[in-house]
């Protein structure tokens, strides 16, 4: 489990909460790291999200982009090929 704090989904000022992760791809490239991971945010239900961070000269993140979308139910699922 990994602590998080992004006030883009929670409202308070105290936005920081447990989240459970489970990384499905992960790849780099020069000054680059590419996640696709589902998140579980404080039990809220399973979200896929897609990070990219890329790094400064100190191995810092300099920057982050994601975007998420929550895991459809399996009963909706338009293949048998899983999740994604």
């Amino acid at each position: 489990m990994t602590l998080h704090q992004n006030y883009d989904i929670f409202t308070s000022s105290d936005a920081i909460t447990t989240v459970t992760t489970m990384n499905f791809l992960t790849f780099e490239d020069g000054d680059k790291v590419f996640l696709q991971t589902v998140y579980n945010f404080a039990g809220a239900g399973e979200q896929v999200g897609f990070d990219v961070f890329r790094f400064d000269a100190d191995g810092k993140i300099a920057e982050h982009w994601d975007v998420m979308e929550t895991l459809a139910d399996k009963s909706t699922w338009a293949n048998e090929n899983g999740k994604f």
